[in-house]
């Protein structure tokens, strides 16, 4: 059996997932949070909880801690298209 451990960003398992799965390699992914890894195939495995699982939690705790009625974010966002 063949399988490969990480990658630990989301780009970079959305990019690693589906040649695992068409090799049918199992691929454990230790980091990546992205929803969209939980629906590429049964050779895919995660050890963490995908961003709309931790969502909830994290917008309810920022909530609490909040000082002010501003909150800004930075956002990356990837040129690369998951193609399944």
């Amino acid at each position: 059996m063949s399988y490969v451990v990480g990658t630990h960003g989301s780009t970079e398992a959305l990019a690693v997932a589906p040649l695992a799965e068409r090799s049918k390699t199992v691929f454990l992914v230790i980091g990546a949070q992205v929803d969209d890894l939980s629906h590429i195939g049964p050779h895919v495995l995660r050890v963490i909880h995908n961003t709309s699982q931790e969502a909830p939690f994290f917008a309810k705790f920022v909530a609490k801690k909040m000082t002010s009625d501003t909150l800004h974010f930075l956002m990356l966002q990837s040129a690369i298209t998951p193609s399944y």
